[in-house]
Formats: structure tokens, C-alpha cells, sequence
């Protein structure tokens, strides 16, 4: 694949992700009564989800090609498939997405602001559920087949 391609599509998709997650944050904040942080916790766990399910879904697909000889379309499709994953992988929507540096700042403003015990659950549910996340979106795929 050209460099040129892999930049544009991490350009793309991490563009698309963070609009994406500046628009949960602004669902959460004009919806609901819940503290900011909570937006940006969804937002971690949901990504890691679909991370998981994204890299499953891909390593399956990845592996099916490579089981059968080669015909020229599942060359193509391999072609795509390492785009699929520069876009929406770590590098593109889910990087976009997800924002460990607004998990990471929030938990500390809360934590400076004396509410130790919202920056604990933040930082230890977001950690937890994101883990169990990525666990689950694989489980998921590889339980599709």
C-alpha cells in the first residue's frame, strides 16, 4: 500500500473518530445530568469494544484468505482489509475515538478537586471495563463464525 494511503486513512478515520466522540460528549452534556467524565468513560469501553470487534473481525478474514489459494479478489480484499485496519484501528477511528489523555487529565482535575472517590471509579472502571471490552468484541467475532 502507498505511504501516501496509509496516512490518509489514519488522517480519516482518526478525524471521523474524535468528531464522533465530540458529539457523544455534547449528547451527554445537552442530555443528561451526568458529569463529563462519564462521556468520556462510555466512549473508552465502547471503543475498546469495537476495537476488539474490528481486530477479530479482520484476523478472521485475514486468515480465511490466507487458508485458500489466493485468487486475485482475496488479494484485493487483503489490500482492503490492512486499510480497514490502519483506518479504524488504534491509528484511525478507535484513536480518534477513545481519548486516554482526557481519561487521564479528568481523573486528575477530579482527584485535585477532593472528589477522590469519582477519580478512582473513574480511573479503575474505565481500565476494567475497557479490558473486558476488547475481550468481549473478540469474543463476539469468534463466536460469529
Amino acid at each position: 500500500m502507498e505511504e501516501v494511503a496509509k496516512f490518509l486513512c489514519v488522517l480519516f478515520g482518526g478525524g471521523f473518530g474524535a468528531l464522533v466522540r465530540f458529539g457523544v460528549a455534547e449528547i451527554f452534556r445537552t442530555t443528561t445530568r451526568l458529569p463529563g467524565w462519564v462521556a468520556i468513560l462510555v466512549v473508552n469501553v465502547v471503543g475498546c469494544l469495537l476495537i476488539g470487534i474490528g481486530f477479530a473481525t479482520l484476523a478472521e478474514h485475514m486468515h480465511e484468505i490466507r487458508v485458500h489459494p489466493p485468487a486475485p479478489a482475496a488479494l484485493a480484499l487483503e489490500k482492503l482489509s490492512i486499510e480497514l485496519a490502519l483506518a479504524l484501528g488504534l491509528t484511525g477511528f478507535c484513536g480518534g475515538f477513545t481519548t486516554f489523555s482526557t481519561y487521564s487529565f479528568d481523573s486528575v482535575i477530579l482527584w485535585q478537586q477532593g472528589r477522590r472517590g469519582q477519580a478512582a471509579v473513574n480511573l479503575f472502571v474505565t481500565a476494567a471495563l475497557g479490558a473486558l471490552a476488547v475481550v468481549a468484541g473478540l469474543a463476539l467475532v469468534r463466536g460469529w463464525r
